[in-house]
């Protein structure tokens, strides 16, 4: 609502300066047309529309440096599109009020999101961009939901038709369960899509724990470095590290289980001495402080995870729920638990 309102008072604001532009010249031209007929014109009548219209030239360069500005950035950011050989085009359906990318029809059938956003799955897809098939169709915004207006603007702001700019590729997604996955991936609709017939069937799939690999895990963490990094905190370069990690076959589980059950859940203020460590920044120490590791279990034909957040605190492991300001929430792991994780897990 914000953007549209300031789009508004540009439109306004470049009218009202035009309208004055207009105007500045207008009387210019008329005095200048007096004087070759050797009519005496003051001074003023030059002076003033000359104001006039070096102000409103400065004025409308606001609304067109704006423009220019958006122009550039949105064209910067348009995705290169694949285009299947098939040739074949789709449209993402009309939903109540314009059109939706939370489905779209193939081949006589219906293909929805296979994991929302906000979902409460307890897994998550894996990147699938190595798993893709060769594209089998393309997919854009229908043209019937477009008007001459849209398209001027599109171009306008974009540098690019609406057509191009709303095209998406749908890739097969391979994998070893022979699951119909299909990938939208462009400009619109980015997301995984499966079958709506076979939705819960291969949700359940995932949702269930002996499909996945949990005695052989990942452990990633992050730690300052004095050389290039993977991302920077506190002015400072940090680096992603993975390790892989047995564990006896029931501890993913048992860790899980723990966080769910929502039972003995605390709240752990963070020690004076860590929150010191972490704004010291230091190679070799980790980025928060404290030590955080996530355990991430795959499934078996790797297309999804399950993961949780191990936290050591003064020689306690928590599994991790959240964080705020100077506090965790977390599980707190029984004794025996507490040193087998600190063994296994917390070792570089």
């Amino acid at each position: 609502m914000g953007a549209v309102f300031f789009m508004m008072l540009m439109v306004i604001l470049f009218c009202i300066a035009m309208f004055f532009i207009v105007v500045s010249t207008v009387f210019l031209i008329f005095r200048r047309v007096k004087k070759r007929k050797g009519k005496l014109v003051k001074k003023k009548w030059f002076v003033i529309p000359m104001v006039i219209l070096v102000f409103n030239i400065l004025v409308a360069c606001i609304p067109i440096g704006y423009i220019v500005f958006l122009h550039i950035a949105n064209s910067s950011q348009i995705t290169d599109i694949v285009y299947a050989k098939s040739g074949e085009v789709l449209y993402w359906p009309i939903g109540e009020y314009e059109s939706t990318t939370n489905w779209f029809e193939m081949d006589g059938k219906k293909y929805i999101q296979f994991r929302e956003g906000f979902s409460e799955e307890p897994f998550f897809l894996c990147s699938t961009e190595a798993k893709r098939g060769e594209p089998v169709a393309n997919i854009s915004y229908d043209p019937a939901t477009s008007n001459a207006f849209n398209d001027a603007m599109t171009f306008l702001l974009t540098g690019s038709s609406r057509e191009k700019l709303s095209m998406s590729t749908i890739y097969p997604i391979v994998n070893e369960n022979g699951f119909e996955f299909y990938e939208v991936s462009g400009n619109v609709g980015n997301d995984v899509f499966c079958q709506e017939s076979k939705l819960d069937s291969i949700k359940a799939y995932y949702a269930e724990i002996s499909n996945y690999e949990t005695k052989k895990l990942t452990c990633e963490y992050s730690a300052y470095t004095e050389d290039e990094g993977n991302g920077e905190r506190r002015h400072r370069p940090y680096i992603n590290i993975e390790q892989d990690v047995t564990v006896n076959t029931e501890v993913f589980n048992e860790l899980e289980q723990a966080l769910e059950s929502g039972q003995d859940l605390m709240s752990v203020e963070i020690p004076q001495k860590y929150i010191e460590l972490e704004k010291a920044a230091q190679p070799d120490t980790p980025i928060f402080g404290y030590d955080e590791r996530e355990l991430l279990a795959y499934s078996k034909d790797h297309m999804a995870y399950r993961h949780v957040y191990l936290v050591l605190i003064d020689g306690q492991v928590y599994v991790e729920q959240g964080s705020s300001g100077n506090y965790i929430t977390g599980y707190s792991l029984p004794d025996e638990m507490n040193r087998y994780i600190i063994t296994t897990v917390f070792v570089n």
